[in-house]
């Protein structure tokens, strides 16, 4: 991939830096890892995805790393730094040394289990594995997964334990290993999992053959079944398993539901007690159609995101005119890359954007730039990221909610779209709106290094001429950009940085 690409991918990514505004506290999902295949041959590269890098290098294409298949299942977790510790794809547990850990072959092992040589992948659900942290102990963690039966095909839920202290502080999987926690008919995917109201508990949540959502906690005893919920509904019975997702809002206080035979179901919930309730059932696409489908929320908990095939749609949950809520916010353009570039699996970033992949293997990522915005404002960009070779199949990593009870959702230092950004610049940008022609004038106490000027969906379009006006002041010259809205990075000597919006009329 050439440099240029790179630089270009990595500003879709994440647009502007402000180092001086916010510094993100729980970077736990920061790393998203990707393989299409082991195979070390030319064209089966994994990807690596890390915030935590500088912009233009988060997309970290890498070969000879990645030891295993991502087929579905995809969780990985980070320290609250970012630093990566394991990571599994519902069949074998790695370290971060990118080594499969001593104990951890064979999580789960069905006949849909395939075996590729040293390696082996499970053709699973979206939604089949979830890493959380145990309460009780600062170095365990739980890998809740699904698991078929052999004879029956009906699935249950399961969970295996690692200590991050074992193996020498790589950590490995502990005695405790395919612990099965129901014999209930789960449906495969669904598996989602939200922070207790006491900050240290969780609730984890999946849907039942039962017409049930099946309630769990996981506290410093262990994981304990609250019981299951029903409501008026009742799910498809065989189209339901599999074909869709599950998600908490980043606020904590709703979860939804969605495939495209059930509809899009969205609940309040109580982080005190674990309870649904108050359903709202959104009729969202025509019952007698079945595809893959996913759901997800944006940051600020306002847009709900429902994709199927060649349709995406923002459904604004507290919009004054019902009729009005769901609206078509994408259209597939029918592209094959070489397979279908279709709407699939979304989840949100780090970056407060959301990223999509298609149900079969592509060179491409869709990407909602931002998805706290109403209706087209979203930016919602098809083929926004384009790899040298084929991304792993239909997965994205499923993380629960680790910044529920922080202000922001989003790291500022990756993206200029918190609310609050600009408000501690200790600086004054005049006059603005800006005449297009004019000089822009910025007062500043610090010393001025150079100046970036960005549009609105994130492309860097100029680097102006700034000149000391006074001692205190700067010329920047804006001549060559064009009407409208963007952003000026503003870069000082002392190695900090500020970002404001202004317009150009």
């Amino acid at each position: 991939m050439s440099l240029n690409k790179l630089v270009v991918i990595a500003i879709s990514l994440s647009c502007f830096i402000q180092s001086e505004v916010y510094t993100q506290s729980n970077k736990q999902d920061y790393v998203w890892l990707f393989s299409s295949d082991p195979d070390t041959s030319i064209g089966f590269e994994s990807v690596i995805m890390d915030f935590n890098q500088a912009a233009e290098n988060i997309l970290q294409p890498v070969q000879n790393v990645i030891p295993i298949q991502f087929s579905g299942s995809n969780a990985s977790v980070c320290d609250s730094d970012g630093n990566l510790l394991f990571y599994t794809n519902g069949c074998q547990v790695v370290n971060k040394n990118h080594e499969v850990m001593p104990n951890g072959h064979e999580l789960t092992r069905t006949q849909f289990t395939i075996d590729r040589g040293d390696t082996c992948i499970w053709m699973s659900g979206w939604q089949d594995i979830i890493i959380l942290e145990d309460p009780a102990y600062e170095y365990g963690y739980y890998i809740l997964h699904h698991s078929t039966h052999t004879s029956t095909l009906i699935r249950d839920l399961r969970y295996s334990y690692v200590d991050m202290l074992l193996d020498n502080g790589n950590g490995d999987v502990t005695e405790a290993k395919n612990i099965p926690l129901t014999d209930f008919n789960v449906f495969g995917s669904y598996l989602t999992a939200m922070r207790h109201a006491n900050g240290k508990d969780w609730w984890v949540v999946q849907p039942t053959h039962d017409d049930e959502f099946l309630t769990f906690l996981i506290d410093e005893e262990g994981i304990h079944i609250i019981g299951g919920q029903t409501f008026d509904v009742v799910f498809d019975p065989i189209n339901a398993t599999l074909s869709g997702t599950a998600r908490f809002s980043p606020d904590g206080k709703m979860y939804a539901y969605y495939n495209s035979l059930d509809d899009l179901l969205l609940f309040d919930f109580n982080r005190e007690n674990g309870e649904l309730s108050n359903l709202k059932i959104v009729d969202v696409i025509d019952p007698e159609r079945w595809f893959w489908t996913s759901v997800e929320f944006s940051p600020n908990s306002e847009f709900l995101y429902v994709c199927a095939h060649d349709t995406l749609w923002q459904y604004e949950i507290n919009g004054s005119i019902p009729k009005e809520r769901l609206k078509v916010v994408g259209i597939w353009d029918g592209s094959f890359e070489p397979f279908a570039t279709n709407f699939h699996l979304m989840a949100l970033a780090p970056d407060c954007k959301i990223y999509m992949a298609s149900s079969s293997s592509t060179k491409y990522y869709h990407v909602i730039h931002d998805p706290n915005k109403k209706g087209r404002a979203c930016n919602f960009e098809q083929k926004a990221i384009q790899l040298d070779h084929f991304t792993a199949l239909a997965t994205m990593p499923n993380f629960p909610r680790w910044r529920v009870d922080e202000e922001y959702k989003c790291d500022a230092l990756l993206t200029g779209t918190n609310d609050k950004i600009g408000q501690e610049s200790h600086l004054d940008i005049f006059p603005n709106p800006v005449t297009k022609g004019e000089k822009l004038i910025i007062k500043s106490s610090r010393i001025i290094d150079r100046c970036l000027i960005f549009s609105a969906s994130g492309a860097l379009i100029a680097t102006p001429a700034i000149n000391a006006h006074t001692n205190q002041s700067y010329e920047v010259d804006i001549s060559g950009v064009e009407e409208g809205l963007c952003f000026i990075k503003v870069e000082f000597k002392d190695g900090s940085q500020s970002v404001n919006k202004i317009i150009i009329n």
